[in-house]
């Protein structure tokens, strides 16, 4: 009878490691899929740093006035429901090289957005990463967010913040009809770890 009660631990013990092997087999597989479905755009910041930021495969990307003290990088998903603008600026004076300092120039930057807000307060909330510091506000358009599809261009929610990563900071303005969609996680996936200093 003991015999027999090993027995049946052991195959137990076996299908046990067996159903894990294949889900961390399987685990492995879609972390090597996420990491393969990002692309790489870079730009270089005059007098500053050259950025990489690590953005979804199906992004469109481009970078205007890339000679300019301040070029922007724009990035827009394939359906146009959410767009990013960064715009990147060489920070030598060192303005922005405290988290209070950041949070002055984003709550000046968001004031405009306010007004026509349903939630008619700025809120800050700091960015979580390794990389650098900065903050953001977001709001609610009151006149669009009950509209089920606006029109091209016209977005429901916005957020406005700064990111100080290396010598320069960025600007930055995320526009999105959807808060729950996998693009609009993955653009503050972007914000948390997705910059870096090349």
């Amino acid at each position: 009878m003991a015999r027999h009660l090993l027995t049946i631990a052991a195959m137990k013990c076996v299908r046990l490691y067996s159903v894990l092997a294949v889900y961390l087999a399987l685990t492995a597989g879609s972390v090597d899929a996420q990491v393969a479905a990002l692309k790489e755009v870079s730009v270089a910041v005059p007098k500053g740093d050259t950025l990489v930021l690590h953005i979804p495969s199906d992004w469109h990307s481009s970078v205007s006035r890339p000679e300019a003290p301040a070029p922007t990088v724009q990035l827009d998903t394939k359906d146009d429901s959410l767009s990013f603008l960064f715009t990147f600026l060489v920070d030598k004076d060192q303005r922005f090289s405290t988290k209070e300092a950041v949070e002055r120039q984003v709550i000046g930057t968001s004031q405009m957005y306010v007004a026509g807000s349903v939630e008619k307060q700025l809120k800050l909330t700091p960015i979580a990463t390794k990389n650098g510091h900065g903050c953001y506000a977001s709001f609610s358009d009151a006149d669009l967010v009950n509209v089920p599809a606006p029109g091209k261009g016209q977005f429901k929610y916005v957020v406005s913040g700064m990111l100080v990563i290396g010598k320069q900071s960025a600007v930055f303005t995320l526009l999105s009809n959807d808060k729950n969609s996998a693009a609009y996680k993955q653009a503050f996936q972007l914000l948390a770890d997705g910059i870096s200093v090349q």
